[in-house]
């Protein structure tokens, strides 16, 4: 296998109900979440590409306090986090995908910063910081109301010794 490049930024999104969290207290400190203590929380289907980057950043923020999580499919987790039966869903999909989409046009919710953005990608190589402008989402609505930083995987396209070169170039 060779890897040919990345081709695009796979956002791992948080999203969750209720009210905006103030400065940090959707972060993890001394290992549990204080503002998510004691919600429900779909982090993807086990083997699903959701969760496993969800279980690496909360392994990562070493949890011994962990909320209560769900294992949904995306487009359930969405339908599950609108209707108010889960607090919060993380989704790893691009930024053009219904599920996303579907989240961020919804005033009820909320979409987490990685407030140690930097601290995580030092953690886990992998991952790269996405910087989103104040407003890039919706400008009438200003959302995000404020700079913020989402963590994301890339799509790399591989191939194998048995594709010609000429196609590969």
């Amino acid at each position: 296998m060779q890897s040919l490049g990345a081709i695009a930024y796979d956002p791992i999104w948080f999203f969750y109900r209720g009210p905006e969290s103030k400065n940090g207290e959707i972060e993890a400190h001394s290992g549990h979440f204080k503002y998510l203590a004691k919600k429900t929380i779909s982090i993807g289907v086990q083997g699903s590409g959701t969760y496993a980057q969800a279980s690496r950043i909360l392994d990562a923020s070493g949890f011994d306090h962990l909320p209560q999580f769900v294992y949904l499919p995306d487009a359930e987790a969405v339908k599950a986090l609108r209707s108010g039966k889960i607090d919060g869903a993380f989704i790893v999909d691009a930024y053009e995908a219904p599920n996303v989409q579907a989240l961020l046009s919804d005033p009820n919710l909320h979409l987490v910063t990685f407030k140690r953005a930097e601290a995580d990608v030092k953690i886990i190589p992998y991952l790269h910081i996405l910087n989103v402008p104040q407003g890039s989402f919706d400008l009438k609505r200003n959302f995000p109301s404020q700079d913020m930083k989402l963590l994301a995987t890339t799509t790399n396209l591989l191939v194998d010794d048995r594709m010609h070169p000429a196609i590969q170039f």
